[in-house]
């Protein structure tokens, strides 16, 4: 049985407490996720800036088993029908548009599992313990399951709001997916359907994964400009949106092949960022020739990222120096005197090479790549946009060992970007068309 998820396994159960609350205003009943100790800006007196409406009518979710609830399923269910509501109002504006047919509802709904539970079944899950802090669309269901006492509480806690509407989005593209190649709720086998391009090769999961992650990010765009009814989310809430997706991607070691795959972090972003920019359309439009897959480009073999690659930090930003310069201004590769101690003594001051470390030391060469293009850029995205051209530039061309060498120099890049005080959704865009566009796509 093969299983379409919207996140990797957490791998630890993470404890939190929520503040969740239920606030009137009016004939309107918001839930919003309190964090860093409140809502962020306000508008009026009663509704965060992010919220959830989650007034009127929705789809009912399921308990297995039908106890299991913790202090705050309820506001947690209300959150995931509101979401589910919005979805099913884009996907029937849209679907006339792609396929000439009416979208039909979730005819599965939603179950949500605890994954703590002993015993229990779920479509396409036998056991809780095979969907803890994971959701997925189940084809021969055509339902969505999800994991209620691990995954909701972390996604909310870490990420808000934000997170929780895409990675239900992701599952809820899955489910458009299997709609438009006209297999939803047919299967036997429990698999999602074949892409619908007819596509057969080897990277056909991979592209499916590829285009419910297009699809979360054409939903995003659909309430960013303020459409949905239930789910309000201003473009400050973007980042924290697409974190799960980057944080629950793969591992470098993972073959396109696999039947699992979903992609490093910048291919996940990318994806969105397709389905952000040009809707579900560009989407359902989307092969294995055009996703443009990072995953698998660098081959994994001797050169991972197990040891370090340098033995001490000043060897590292040397080598970071060179390379950085080399490509900054090719016909003059000295650095001018004193530059670079007088970067490296900000980027250190600033503590982002301490805080890039746990990701690698390609994600500290980025740190420098950042500051040495933030001196030839006028904007933070111009900045972001320069990190992630120097990155392709050496990205699967540089010796092995060194910088560029390792499958998941490109994540670690992204992780250095995402570190950014003040980091801004264009910025992630920025990094993305830099690493994909060159120079020429940084303005």
């Amino acid at each position: 049985m093969r299983e379409r998820r919207a996140t990797r396994t957490i791998g630890l159960v993470v404890v939190v407490t929520l503040g969740i609350a239920m606030i009137a205003a009016g004939a309107v009943v918001a839930i919003a996720v309190l964090r860093d100790g409140g809502f962020g800006a306000v508008r009026g007196t009663a509704q965060a800036a992010d919220y959830i409406d989650v007034s009127g009518g929705a789809m009912p979710i399921r308990r297995v088993p039908s106890s299991g609830s913790g202090p705050h399923a309820a506001a947690e269910e209300h959150l995931i029908m509101a979401t589910i509501t919005d979805l099913t109002t884009f996907w029937s504006d849209e679907m006339p548009g792609l396929t000439g047919r009416p979208f039909v509802p979730l005819a599965g709904g939603l179950t949500a599992m605890d994954s703590t539970a002993g015993t229990g079944s779920a479509p396409c899950v036998s056991s809780p313990s095979q969907i803890v802090g994971n959701a997925f669309y189940c084809p021969s269901d055509d339902g969505i399951v999800y994991d209620a006492s691990t995954l909701v509480p972390v996604l909310l806690h870490r990420y808000g709001i934000g997170g929780l509407v895409t990675t239900f989005a992701h599952e809820f593209g899955h489910a458009a997916q299997a709609e438009m190649a006209g297999t939803a709720g047919g299967s036997t086998g429990g698999s999602t359907a074949s892409p619908s391009d007819g596509s057969t090769d080897s990277h056909g999961s991979l592209l499916g994964e590829a285009r419910a992650d297009c699809d979360a990010g054409a939903f995003l765009a659909w309430v960013i400009k303020g459409h949905a009814a239930h789910v309000h989310l201003g473009e400050d809430a973007l980042v924290d949106a697409v974190g799960p997706l980057l944080d629950f991607s793969d591992p470098a070691t993972v073959s396109p092949s696999d039947p699992t795959a979903h992609g490093l972090a910048l291919d996940r972003l990318s994806w969105v960022l397709r389905g952000y920019r040009g809707g579900a359309t560009a989407c359902r439009a989307m092969t294995t020739d055009t996703m443009h897959a990072t995953l698998g480009e660098v081959a994994s073999g001797s050169t991972s990222g197990s040891t370090p690659r340098f033995t001490s930090r000043r060897a590292l930003l040397a080598a970071a120096e060179k390379s950085v310069w080399e490509f900054a201004a090719p016909a003059d590769a000295a650095t001018p005197d004193g530059a670079f101690d007088a970067d490296v003594r900000e980027a250190t001051a600033s503590g982002l090479l301490d805080v890039t470390a746990a990701h690698g030391q390609f994600a500290q060469a980025t740190v420098l790549a950042l500051t040495i293009g933030r001196q030839r850029s006028r904007t933070s995205t111009e900045t972001a946009c320069f990190a992630g051209a120097w990155v392709a530039s050496v990205f699967g061309h540089a010796q092995p060992g060194s910088l560029g060498s390792w499958p998941g120099d490109a994540d670690e890049g992204l992780a250095a970007v995402r570190a950014q005080p003040h980091v801004t959704f264009a910025d992630l865009a920025a990094y993305a068309d830099g690493f994909h566009g060159g120079r020429s796509a940084c303005g």
